[in-house]
């Protein structure tokens, strides 16, 4: 309903139709990036009793994250469906939750979290025959590689619980399968790069006339997984093509 600063607002309303406003406070967010391909908040109530873990995020970040037990009646059709939403040329997401954690909990992890959170690439040490601009992309990357191992063993330890998935249409901005067709008629290579699942990459494709049906078949399909961002291009002219 409403957000403040920390405290949120929100109406809930119980089996009975009756309305009721409660209050939560934001403890921390775990935030997205390229690599973690989730994002996961933490909640209070107001009396810092009981907290509200929930997390969003790509379905193969997720999924290793949840309580198979707890999940189970979730996880029967779950590739199915999304590989059906996919198809569909859907973007996917999975949802958890864990409720009514306590307090204490969030205590456990709460110094480990601040620190992490307060690191900076100058807290890392320079090596005295490196370069700086070596130093600069090692202490990125300890940094950025440190804040990920806190937060995964938060969200691990929380033992959420798979609500299901969402799925959106993230439709094509204006004229730009023309676009893309004109560019291939003049001749010039169109890549694409994407980190959707494969199944949602060759519909987007064909949508947006990077490859033409009869393409699909040819496209192959790794027996490793995708890196974070794969692509695949088409030379101008009608040559062949692909999406990764």
């Amino acid at each position: 309903v409403q957000r403040d600063g920390a405290r949120v607002k929100v109406e809930i309303e119980s089996e009975e139709g009756k309305k009721e406003e409660k209050y939560f406070w934001l403890q921390a967010v775990l935030p997205f990036d390229s690599v973690r391909k989730r994002v996961t908040v933490i909640y209070s109530d107001k009396e810092r009793k009981s907290l509200w873990v929930m997390c969003k995020g790509a379905d193969a970040c997720v999924l290793p994250l949840v309580d198979a037990k707890e999940s189970k009646d979730v996880l029967g059709d779950l590739d199915q469906t999304l590989i059906k939403m996919a198809n569909n040329g859907l973007r996917t997401l999975l949802v958890a939750q864990r409720k009514n954690k306590s307090f204490s909990w969030w205590e456990k992890h709460r110094d480990e979290f601040e620190r992490v959170r307060k690191l900076r690439p100058q807290d890392v040490k320079r090596n005295a025959d490196e370069s700086e601009m070596a130093w600069r992309r090692r202490a990125k990357e300890r940094v950025q590689a440190e804040r990920r191992s806190v937060y995964r063993k938060i969200e691990l330890d929380a033992g959420m619980r798979l609500l299901g998935a969402t799925a959106i249409e993230d439709r094509l901005q204006n004229l730009v399968p023309e676009c893309i067709r004109d560019f291939l008629i003049g001749g010039i290579k169109v890549w694409m790069l994407t980190g959707d699942k494969r199944e949602t990459a060759k519909n987007i494709a064909m949508a947006c006339n990077l490859i033409e049906p009869d393409m699909v078949e040819n496209i192959e399909t790794p027996s490793s997984p995708l890196p974070a961002a794969a692509g695949g291009g088409r030379e101008g002219g009608g040559g062949e093509g692909g999406v990764g």
